[in-house]
């Protein structure tokens, strides 16, 4: 297996859907999609050292807006390194190293660019790339990205007015309730597509757009001022992505953590109300309670009105009674007193009692004597 199977074998795509008949813009981008990632899988240390060999497949322009460090293509050194006669021994060996270094990287870059070529040129009609084909060598001098954008330029040619529209779906309101990755792609693919119409943005004109989308929605207030606190170095497309992505991370935790409390606060509403609702029962109850004890008052006082004139005669009627009783008894005791005596001689109901019986005695004794 040579070492450019070797490569493609490594790639996440071992080919390319195929772009049937004539080239449109929508099938060359499916094509070019799938080169991206296979180019992107390839470890690199150039630029940010996380785009692999991304370089191979887009307009430096585009992978400007990707990357705030620059990624410069590897360059050929040569079959044997340059060694200045006075070099001593670690010098040419220190010499030697760094030029395997080199050209290894310069090889591995070379040999990517050749396997997606591999990928490419089958996927698409020989008739529409064959101008860059060479007599005798066929596509060996001609790079992948030089064949993506001669496609792009003859077959998906981008209009102005396509372009305009483009730049609409750029500036078009970003929901911020929405993922991030949203406003990522939006903005990513209006730079692509207006590369690939020799339209491109500049890395100022792509971070200001994102930003005026971010600071419209009027959910980054915070953020925005600590963005515009930082140098115009830092205010790059690929630090703007990192600085927002975290902003849309904490406010996405901190509308949960508000919708939490919104649910306890419902529950203690749901609570207070049903407090409401058992207190506004209770009051009900309460208000009939004493509605139902005012009518019965108010009939008590009637009742209690006609017992307490009853009550009152009958006080009356009683005294009269005991006063008519208190005469009988009076006068009963008073006509026993008149016809009822004792006497120690007659005896009881004698019509005279024992005194008088002695004086009469006394009396017939004085007349004996005289």
């Amino acid at each position: 297996m040579s070492s450019t199977e070797k490569i493609v074998d490594s790639f996440p795509h071992k080919s390319l859907t195929a772009i049937v008949g004539i080239p449109t813009l929508e099938s060359i981008s499916v094509a070019h999609l799938e080169l991206n990632t296979c180019a992107a899988s390839v470890h690199s240390h150039r630029g940010n050292g996380k785009l692999g060999l991304l370089a191979l497949t887009v307009q430096p322009d585009v992978l400007d807006t990707l990357s705030s460090v620059k990624f410069e293509p590897p360059t050929n050194p040569g079959p044997h390194p340059t060694i200045p006669n006075t070099s001593t021994a670690p010098q040419i060996t220190n010499i030697r190293r760094l030029h395997k270094e080199q050209f290894d990287e310069y090889l591995q870059y070379d040999q990517v660019d050749k396997a997606l070529k591999s990928l490419l040129i089958p996927a698409v009609d020989e008739a529409y790339i064959r101008c860059l084909r060479h007599k005798h060598v066929g596509h060996a001098q001609v790079t992948t990205l030089q064949l993506i954008t001669h496609t792009h330029d003859t077959y998906g040619r981008i209009t102005p007015n396509a372009l305009k529209e483009n730049d609409q779906r750029l500036h078009h309101a970003y929901d911020p309730t929405t993922p991030f990755e949203i406003l990522v792609d939006q903005v990513e693919d209006a730079v692509e597509f207006a590369s690939a119409g020799k339209s491109p943005y500049t890395p100022k004109q792509i971070v200001t757009a994102a930003y005026n989308l971010i600071h419209e929605t009027g959910a980054y207030e915070s953020c925005c001022k600590d963005w515009r606190s930082l140098t115009a170095l830092e205010q790059n497309w690929d630090h703007f992505k990192r600085f927002f992505s975290k902003a849309h991370r904490d406010i996405r935790e901190s509308q949960v953590l508000s919708e939490n409390q919104v649910t306890a606060r419902g529950h203690q509403a749901n609570s207070a109300n049903a407090e409401c609702d058992q207190a506004m029962d209770y009051e009900s109850s309460a208000l009939e309670a004493i509605a139902n004890l005012a009518v019965a008052s108010s009939e008590d006082k009637q009742t209690i009105s006609v017992l307490t004139a009853t009550n009152s005669r009958l006080v009356q009627e009683l005294v009269s009674l005991r006063a008519e009783l208190a005469s009988c008894k009076a006068n009963r005791v008073r006509g026993d007193r008149r016809n009822r005596f004792y006497c120690w001689s007659c005896g009881i109901n004698s019509p005279h009692d024992s005194s008088r019986r002695n004086k009469r005695r006394t009396a017939i004794k004085l007349r004996r004597l005289t």
